[in-house]
């Protein structure tokens, strides 16, 4: 019992050690082009001295158009970013007025759908973010609000900062992955962020923005066309922000590819983004792993070797009675 159980334990401790490190390897490998999918970051050299996974409205149409490589895109911004914008009312069966205040609400292109895979319980995903005062919502704000998951044309009111703006639900998705670094509860267009700017601004940083780019398209050769099309674009822009501010650093823009954010040191997911890990206590659980299958397997060959000694009279009289080396190895 203490050979084969002390083994089993240390296998069992090693299985689930490695099946936490898949898990946190395999975030966000659900979306189906999720090996094309990249999110821009940007590093500062200069004043700042800085990196960051936020962007300008202007950086991802623009580049769209202008760059061949380019498939698709796809901005993403956060609730936080809006005066009381997390602020949900609707009128119960009763007719009372409750008010919830929700975390997890983000503004989107209506491509965001299409680019990454969240499964749909109701209604059309290349639609569903089309119109300026339409909702995605999750089953579970469904299950919440109105008792069901079916609920395509009913109308929550979300605190835009001034007053209440109703909103028809237009689309409900299922529970979003738990190894996403994209969890959403609400998600509104982007049309409704545009209040606040416009795709003409270069230097207005507070957005995610993710591409999608066309197989076999080279990310160095993308993200060089990107600075010189941004120094271009940007130029009258940036000249503002250094005579009005003193702002002369010098940006640089980075792809990084969707599969290494949940890990990344230098980007990790922010602005809404959840669940970034540190990749050295994926290591460091990795080595005790191995470093317990180790010691359950000297501890088995021990015992296993400590009890055929016992056998050791067996075995002479076997040998003696004709038994062959090769029939006592296939014995033991």
């Amino acid at each position: 019992m203490v050979n084969i159980f002390g083994l089993a334990i240390g296998m069992s401790a090693c299985f689930f050690i490695f099946q936490y490190v898949h898990f946190e390897s395999g975030y966000d490998r659900f979306n189906k082009n999720a090996d094309r999918i990249f999110r821009v970051g940007i590093t500062y050299s200069g004043n700042l001295d800085d990196i960051t996974a936020t962007n300008n409205p202007a950086v991802a149409p623009t580049m769209k158009s202008d760059l061949a490589g380019v498939e698709d895109f796809a901005r993403v911004a956060p609730s936080s970013l809006f005066s009381n914008g997390s602020m949900v009312s609707y009128k119960d069966e009763k007719g009372n007025t409750k008010i919830f205040n929700e975390e997890k609400i983000f503004m989107a292109d209506p491509s965001f759908l299409s680019i990454f895979s969240f499964p749909f319980i109701a209604g059309n995903p290349s639609t569903a973010l089309n119109q300026h005062n339409t909702m995605v919502i999750s089953e579970t704000m469904s299950e919440k609000y109105f008792g069901k998951k079916d609920v395509v044309g009913r109308i929550l009111e979300l605190n835009t900062g001034e007053k209440f703006e109703p909103f028809i639900v237009s689309a409900v998705t299922k529970r979003s992955p738990q190894n996403s670094s994209i969890k959403i509860d609400m998600l509104l267009p982007m049309k409704f962020a545009q209040t606040i700017w416009n795709d003409d601004q270069w230097v207005n940083f507070g957005l995610n923005t993710f591409f999608v780019l066309k197989p076999g398209s080279g990310i160095q050769a993308v993200e060089t066309k990107f600075a010189t099309i941004f120094n271009n674009e940007a130029a009258s822009q940036l000249k503002e922000m250094a005579d009005r501010y003193g702002f002369k650093d010098k940006v640089k823009f980075n792809l990084q590819p969707l599969l290494q954010m949940h890990l990344s040191k230098d980007f990790p997911s922010s602005n809404g983004l959840t669940d970034a890990s540190n990749p050295m206590y994926s290591y460091i659980l990795t080595g005790i792993a191995l470093f317990i299958l180790l010691i359950a397997c000297i501890n088995f060959i021990n015992l296993t070797v400590a009890y055929s000694l016992k056998r050791s009279k067996e075995i002479g009289i076997r040998k003696v009675v004709g038994g062959q080396r090769k029939q006592l190895i296939a014995q033991f």
